[in-house]
């Protein structure tokens, strides 16, 4: 663990020496999500879904709360800054944000929910590392 981490410092060592810290930053993030999208194609199969139908879920519901999160912040900024980096509040929108999926994939619901609530967790996991 001590070898990852300072694999890790060194990375940003380096970014922020090179004026790169941001792109390190958003790197993580999209590893974050390609981490929670690979986890739920495997995690399909127990729920039941086909692996398509797993891929759609995260590609739908992940990506409708961070845009919440976005027009969130701006609507609270008083309509002057399109921004906010502070998706964990919008984690109770899970469950609106499945609903529209699992009316188009016909399936249930609650079943939906259950399965897209580790995305966000598994998306932070990874993407927080670089917040460093």
């Amino acid at each position: 663990m001590y070898e990852i981490m300072t694999w890790l410092n060194n990375i940003i060592m380096d970014a922020a020496l090179a004026g790169r810290t941001q792109l390190v930053y958003y790197g993580f993030h999209v590893l974050g999500f390609l981490a929670a999208m690979l986890f739920n194609l495997w995690y399909a199969g127990r729920f039941g879904f086909k692996k398509s139908q797993g891929f759609l879920i995260v590609l739908f519901v992940y990506p409708v709360i961070y845009l919440w999160m976005m027009v969130q912040y701006w609507i609270e900024s008083g309509f002057t800054s399109f921004g906010g980096q502070n998706i964990v509040r919008c984690f109770i929108y899970i469950p609106l944000a499945c609903w529209p999926i699992a009316r188009l994939l016909k399936l249930r619901w609650s079943k939906v929910i259950d399965f897209a609530a580790p995305t966000p967790c598994i998306v932070h996991g990874v993407s927080h590392l670089g917040c460093v």
